[in-house]
């Protein structure tokens, strides 16, 4: 559970889940801040980076391609990509967007 979670089971996971653009889906009231912190208290892998590049107007793809290698490098623990670590539930989905300065995605249902 807590150990490392291997780079096989992490691109299975990863490759797996529906990547949503944050501003191609109507988030609550709370402008997503809500789902934010939800992953970030839950022990869900949230991760990005900041590389001084405007990303705002980077498509879903874009920010996909640019994020997936370091999602599945085999440094996190196991339980960071499953919703149900007891029945072994993985996410299925992954939140994401740019903005002047870099990228962000997080772990969502």
């Amino acid at each position: 559970m807590y150990e490392s979670i291997e780079v096989k089971e992490a691109e299975n996971i990863v490759n797996g889940c529906q990547w949503i653009l944050k501003k191609d889906v109507e988030l609550k009231n709370d402008d997503g801040e809500g789902e934010f912190i939800e992953a970030f208290y839950s022990g869900a892998q949230h991760f990005g980076a900041t590389d001084y590049n405007d990303h705002r107007k980077d498509s879903v793809e874009k920010l996909k391609k640019i994020m997936k290698k370091n999602i599945i490098d085999g440094h996190y623990q196991r339980l960071q990509f499953y919703k149900n670590m007891n029945e072994k539930t993985p996410f299925t989905k992954i939140l994401c967007y740019g903005y002047c300065g870099g990228y962000t995605a997080y772990f969502i249902d």
